[in-house]
């Protein structure tokens, strides 16, 4: 039976669940039968244990159409476990079955911009899992990096962010609360990478600032304190973190002439969802994306407006949260500083915008130390604790 390229998903299985799941196929086979279907690997390598085909479906009337299937694969896993320990694979796994989790049991009732998603499959053991999801090439793309977002996307981010955060305190099942907790990611064992990075800021006028997150990196109460902990602890509801929002994880659509406009089309890679900080999504999206300039500009205006708009939605809904903005600023602060850690650790992966990523760096570390002197002294004290 064939195969769509090298995966073990058949071309049977595949039209199956576009015939079950996605309306636009149902319009072209109406109109035509599938004469062949072709499949391309578009990861070009990256991501580890996974593939990504583009599968294009050739009708008897020449129209053609296009998804796209996601695969993390247990063979690549294995060719690529040289260079990773049980740990990566295991998390390897357990972030692809977060992903179908969001898919399989919310994604269908959030009022947000998401990518239509026809089918899943977890990833357990010699079993692949995969994704089969709309193609969004030539009606969204992504921004460049380093451009950075204004103050309009941001607070466009930030609208969805709090739709996001109302959805999730107004549902009826919160087993997602135990069931996705951050702990396979927030480990002094996988902040390791981290460490040595650090070295060259230390150097470079930020000693007291490197200092304070070497101390955060080796201890698991504040790692723990900083992505889940403190937010309980204040007052904030538990929330549902996206987890990895960053430029290359939103697409915006665009228009006729194939120029990128200000309304977002889908919201990306949900595999790092996890119970948390209402403010996590926010403050990496902040820190990551946007010039320091800016940022620092719209921090506040981008915060009241996310507090807004939860407020009004959770009032929507019928729901009644004593939640105050002066918790959603000191929680943001907290997530900053374990985000700046994040922007100083990809300035190393993209060389030909090194200069602008490093303003991006030196600026969140210029924060971290004024967050630290501004927030209250027992929250510096756990985040600081060597």
């Amino acid at each position: 039976m064939a195969t769509v390229a090298d995966s073990s998903f058949t071309v049977e299985w595949l039209l199956n669940c576009l015939a079950e799941k996605d309306e636009e196929y149902k319009k072209f086979r109406e109109q035509s039968e599938v004469e062949k279907v072709d499949a391309a690997d578009i990861s070009g390598g990256q991501g580890f244990g996974s593939n990504v085909y583009r599968c294009e479906l050739t009708f008897k009337n020449g129209q053609i159409y296009t998804v796209i299937l996601k695969v993390p694969r247990s063979d690549k896993v294995e060719e690529e476990a040289q260079h990773h320990d049980e740990n990566d694979i295991a998390i390897a796994h357990n972030v692809h079955n977060r992903e179908c989790y969001f898919y399989e049991n919310f994604a269908s009732s959030i009022q947000i911009p998401l990518a239509k998603v026809y089918a899943t499959r977890e990833w357990h053991g010699k079993e692949d899992g995969c994704l089969l999801m709309e193609n969004l090439s030539g009606i969204a793309k992504t921004a460049k990096l380093q451009d950075g977002f204004g103050k309009e996307e941001i607070l466009t981010i930030a609208g969805y962010l709090a739709k996001l955060q109302a959805f999730f305190l107004c549902h009826s099942n919160e087993e997602w609360k135990e069931k996705q907790k951050a702990n396979m990611f927030n480990t002094v064992h996988a902040s390791r990478f981290f460490v040595d990075i650090l070295d060259a800021y230390e150097k470079n006028s930020h000693v007291e600032a490197v200092s304070f997150l070497r101390a955060v990196l080796n201890n698991q109460r504040a790692l723990d304190y900083a992505m889940y902990d403190h937010a309980k602890e204040t007052g904030l509801p538990v929330a549902f973190v996206h987890g990895d929002l960053w430029t290359h994880n939103i697409m915006w659509k665009v228009d006729g002439d194939g120029q990128m406009t200000k309304e977002v089309k889908a919201i990306l890679d949900w595999q790092m969802i996890h119970s948390g900080s209402p403010t996590f999504d926010l403050a990496r999206f902040l820190a990551i994306s946007v010039d320091p300039e800016i940022r620092r500009k719209v921090e506040i205006d981008t915060l009241t407006h996310f507090y807004n708009t939860l407020v009004s939605e959770l009032k929507n809904r019928g729901k009644a949260v004593d939640i105050k903005l002066e918790q959603i600023i000191e929680a943001y602060r907290v997530n900053f500083v374990h985000q700046s850690l994040h922007i100083v650790g990809l300035v190393d992966f993209f060389p030909d915008i090194k200069e602008v990523l490093e303003k991006r760096a030196d600026a969140a570390l210029e924060d971290v130390q004024k967050f630290k002197n501004e927030l209250p002294a027992e929250v510096s004290k756990v985040l600081g604790a060597e």
